[in-house]
């Protein structure tokens, strides 16, 4: 009687300790994009004035290969790849093409991404 006990204490403890609620990645993902559209105001610019005030904007010099480069957010942890004009979320697989200038709606309802009334679409590159 006393080794059923156990055996019942043992599956107990594995199954209890193994089953967790799984978060769905899209809305960690919407949620999260929420916060880096509303923290981020279009303050990025590809080009700097140079010194000669007659002239035009120059371009910055980039030493890092264009396609490979990409700014860290440390709040949220998404990639945005400024030459590409995406923005990637190692931790749940999503990226989305993404527009510092443009304003951003997210709707966590229907699990989508809005800007200027037109739907973003969001993929996911792996499982």
């Amino acid at each position: 009687m006393k080794l059923l006990k156990y055996v019942l204490l043992l599956l107990t403890i594995l199954f209890h300790n193994g089953l967790k609620a799984q978060q769905n990645d899209l809305a960690d993902f919407l949620t999260r994009f929420q916060v880096f559209s509303a923290a981020h105001s279009p303050q990025i610019k590809w080009s700097m004035p140079s010194v000669n005030t007659g002239s035009n904007l120059a371009p910055m010099p980039n030493a890092i290969d264009v396609r490979e480069s990409y700014m860290i957010d440390p709040g949220t942890g998404f990639r945005f790849f400024p030459h590409q004009g995406k923005i990637y979320d190692p931790k749940t697989g999503y990226q989305m093409s993404y527009d510092p200038e443009a304003k951003y709606e997210v709707d966590l309802r229907k699990g989508k991404i809005y800007s200027s009334k037109a739907e973003i679409k969001v993929e996911k590159l792996r499982n």
